[in-house]
């Protein structure tokens, strides 16, 4: 037990930052005028028979003054079974989001993130795009649309290969559809979808769904389960092209 606490120790030291797998906000309303953010963290093992330590640590902070709203996102997740690494990956997201009209937002932002075992040493990316609200946005539900592109430049773990370019840059489209209920008193559903397309090959496309039910146990913390999964049509030599992970962990927002 101690070993767990001194590994969830060492991440808050080494990562001050969030925790958001996509980068919605965890309620559905849009960020109260000024600073606030959220803190989250999961950690889980066992010993015996079976040896694995799984833990997630980040923090978002987020300032909105009147139709402005700017965010910072930091996320990282670890691994381990029987004393080999097997997950080790992290992202730093920002963005910025000027609300044009009560249904149209104009958005920009950069993020840099890496996967060891996606041999993925380097991503960065910049881009943007308009953000749409489709119907009435209520205190119970929202729904959103994105519809935009970005530049991106992946550095890849060389694996000796002579045939494999371990660096390059790409322009893909990206577009995300963004739901989000609340089910019942202090419980809440979040879903978001991405496909991300390149605009020279349209059979090179990625996609991205992260579902989350969010249960509210006081006014500023949440226990909350997540569903994500990733595909990738065109992944790095020795790379599955799909990942799926499930996780709990508990959420602070201030």
């Amino acid at each position: 037990m101690f070993r767990y606490f001194l590994f969830a120790s060492l991440l808050v030291a080494l990562f001050p930052a969030h925790a958001i797998v996509n980068l919605e906000s965890l309620h559905i309303g849009l960020p109260e005028e000024g600073v606030s953010g959220s803190l989250q963290l999961g950690i889980n093992g066992a010993e015996g028979n079976s040896r694995t330590t799984r833990a997630s640590f980040g923090s978002r902070v987020q300032q909105r003054h009147q139709k402005t709203t700017r965010f910072v996102a930091l996320n990282t997740d670890y691994g381990n079974s029987f004393g080999v690494e097997d997950k080790n990956k992290s992202f730093l997201h920002i963005r910025q989001i000027e609300q044009i009209s009560q249904s149209l937002a104009w958005e920009a932002y950069t993020q840099a993130e890496r996967n060891k075992f996606a041999r993925l040493n380097f991503r960065g990316l910049a881009g943007g795009g308009a953000r749409f609200t489709l119907g009435a946005h209520t205190p119970d539900k929202a729904i959103f649309f994105g519809l935009g592109g970005f530049y991106s430049r992946e550095v890849l773990d060389s694996d000796g290969s002579e045939t494999e370019d371990t660096d390059g840059e790409f322009y893909r489209l990206n577009t995300y559809f963004v739901f989000k209920r609340k089910l019942a008193s202090g419980t809440v559903f979040m879903s978001t979808s991405y496909f991300q397309p390149s605009i020279e090959d349209a059979k090179d496309f990625r996609f991205l769904e992260d579902a989350s039910l969010l249960f509210k146990f006081t006014e500023n913390t949440q226990f909350r389960i997540t569903l994500n999964l990733f595909h990738d049509n065109r992944p790095a030599e020795r790379v599955k092209k799909t990942d799926v992970d499930y996780s709990t962990s508990f959420v602070y927002r201030f």
